[in-house]
């Protein structure tokens, strides 16, 4: 897992993300942090017990960024990533990512044969979340979005969860199979989980 694949997809949504972003803005240091610091819930398929990484910045303009890297016991798959932005005080998320267009921020997918599949909605703990899964080059996964905060100003709120997972090799994932995915995902602050069974406690 290459933390620089990550800081690349942290930076395209950034942009895609807050009103007046500027690439110059864009000059975060990542530090190593623990889960429970990040705050991010995610309970994939085939994660228990994995490989899991967080990393937390700001921007030159104050935009708190969180990123979470997860990966299988052993293998590269399955894998996924998950991005949480939260804007300062004096400002707000202006749009959102398009999420067939940010597939190719995540490097993983990057000049691969994407094909679109079922997109929807799904409520999980946080939140109204939209997903759509796909699959890239043999590769099946479910990409998606979701604020945290109340739509204020014209714009969607202080706070954006922008995510992956990655089966691996494997048929394109059902509409059910891919929103499902996205009931794993919580937040300590926005809207905690429990673990399912047979995961390690917190």
């Amino acid at each position: 897992m290459d933390a620089r694949i990550s800081r690349l997809a942290i930076r395209l949504v950034l942009c895609l993300s807050l009103a007046g972003c500027a690439a110059e803005e864009i000059g975060t240091e990542y530090g190593a942090i623990s889960e429970a610091e990040s705050g991010i819930l995610f309970y994939g398929p085939g994660l228990e017990r994995g490989y899991r990484q967080f990393l937390a910045g700001q921007t030159g303009t104050f935009v708190n960024q969180t990123f979470a890297t997860y990966g299988p016991p052993a293998g590269d798959f399955p894998r996924g990533e998950i991005v949480l932005i939260e804007a300062p005080p004096n400002r707000h998320i202006a749009r959102l990512p398009v999420l067939r267009n940010s597939i190719d921020s995540v490097g993983l997918f990057k000049n691969r044969t994407i094909v679109p599949g079922p997109g929807g909605h799904v409520v999980n703990a946080i939140g109204n979340a939209e997903y759509l899964a796909f699959t890239a080059d043999g590769l099946s996964a479910v990409i998606w979005r979701q604020t945290a905060s109340a739509f204020q100003d014209g714009g969607y709120g202080k706070v954006l969860m922008f995510g992956y997972y990655c089966k691996g090799e494997a048929p394109m994932m059902t509409g059910d199979e891919a929103g499902s995915i996205l009931t794993r995902v919580g937040h300590v602050t926005y809207g905690s989980i429990d673990p399912p069974a047979g995961w390690p406690a917190r």
